[in-house]
């Protein structure tokens, strides 16, 4: 199916039939009705209307036939710049998940882009029966940071230098110049040196000078040489969320059952596995939390890479890449002020970014 939706309206039960039989979802000559449901788990996204789907059939229909999903229309008034997360999302879903049999995403039944307009959609299953998300600010608990470990290793794994990284999949881009998709991509190195004057003036005396240097020794690295090396190599790389903080993820009710899904794929790329553990991490918790698990969850997943076939990868490079990643994160508070995101949402971030940036002594990354 190529037809773009734009509201929750327009799933009507002829397009939802065509779009399960092509799926084989559906016997022939099934009828089902649809209806618009609240929804059980609160879930949002800045560029896309979330709506949940209820399907009901007349008659015995197919085992594999869905009964609840989880639409994704772009925003009516997203700004055309915006418009290319949806995109981004459709590429995922018609061309890399297809491309495994990996039970750690949500399955997908249909996903359009109109490159006339902008918009697009995404169907997928509505995981809210047997997952679900902690309340945030809180994060997971210890047991579900492991299965998210395991998940992103096995997704990891995957795609370890893969061959088709940079050729039909994705992009191996120098972030030494401007980025040709908008902030969050993330920007390159000229847009951060731009927006960092307006950042430093915007908290005045708020950024000390010892902080303020730490920030500069860090632009000065940035896009940081070890990361850039490897992708030109095409060496220790992979396809990553990107955006992988704890509610980028549904957790299991019945871990015996079932197993961590990913979602939101709309900011993936190519990168060192790594940013997506410091966007877990670093970005979210304090340091008591990370002092007690940060070490044994960053070694779990290290150990899963290796168990699921990965090679040529120590536990030092996996830190030291870690280290890098978490170093990555002290730029967020400026990407994130430059968007015009409140302060109540980044100066938190820039406060764990920094004890973490100390913690994990990622100054000595930078020492030449």
């Amino acid at each position: 199916m190529c037809e773009v939706i734009t509201s929750a309206e327009q799933v009507t039960p002829e397009w939802l039939t065509g779009i399960l039989e092509e799926k084989g979802c559906l016997g022939q000559g099934n009828s089902i009705s649809v209806q618009k449901v609240n929804p059980s788990l609160h879930t949002t996204t800045w560029f896309a209307d979330i709506s949940f789907l209820e399907i009901s059939y007349a008659g015995q229909a197919p085992e594999s036939a869905p009964t609840q999903l989880f639409l994704k229309v772009s925003k009516p008034d997203l700004a055309p710049a915006d418009l290319v997360y949806g995109k981004k999302e459709v590429v995922f879903y018609n061309t890399i998940a297809r491309a495994m049999d990996d039970p750690s995403l949500a399955r997908c039944y249909d996903a359009a882009y109109a490159s006339a307009t902008g918009k697009s959609h995404v169907l997928l299953d509505d995981l809210s029966e047997t997952h679900f998300q902690p309340p945030h600010p809180l994060p997971p608990s210890r047991a579900d940071c492991e299965r998210v470990m395991d998940c992103l290793a096995g997704f990891h794994a995957h795609w370890w230098e893969h061959p088709r990284l940079g050729t039909d999949i994705g992009e191996l881009a120098s972030r030494e110049t401007s980025a040709a998709e908008p902030l969050g991509c993330p920007p390159s190195r000229r847009e951060t040196e731009e927006m960092f004057p307006g950042f430093v003036d915007f908290l005045g005396d708020r950024l000390s000078s010892t902080r303020r240097g730490l920030y500069e020794s860090v632009l000065s690295a940035w896009p940081f040489s070890r990361a850039q090396e490897r992708l030109s190599k095409r060496q220790g790389i992979t396809l990553i969320h990107s955006d992988a903080h704890a509610w980028n993820f549904f957790y299991p009710r019945d871990p015996a059952q079932d197993r961590v899904r990913i979602i939101d794929w709309h900011e993936w790329g190519i990168d060192l596995g790594t940013n997506d553990l410091a966007e877990l991490i670093v970005l979210w918790w304090y340091p008591e939390r990370r002092a007690c698990m940060e070490e044994s969850l960053i070694r779990r997943y290290h150990r899963q890479l290796l168990a699921h076939g990965v090679k040529g990868y120590d536990w030092k490079q996996c830190w030291d890449d870690y280290r890098l990643s978490a170093a990555r994160i002290l730029l967020y508070p400026i990407w994130m002020q430059a968007e015009g995101r409140p302060p109540a949402f980044w100066w938190p971030i820039l406060e764990r970014s920094i004890l973490a940036f100390q913690d994990l002594e990622c100054a000595d990354l930078f020492e030449t």
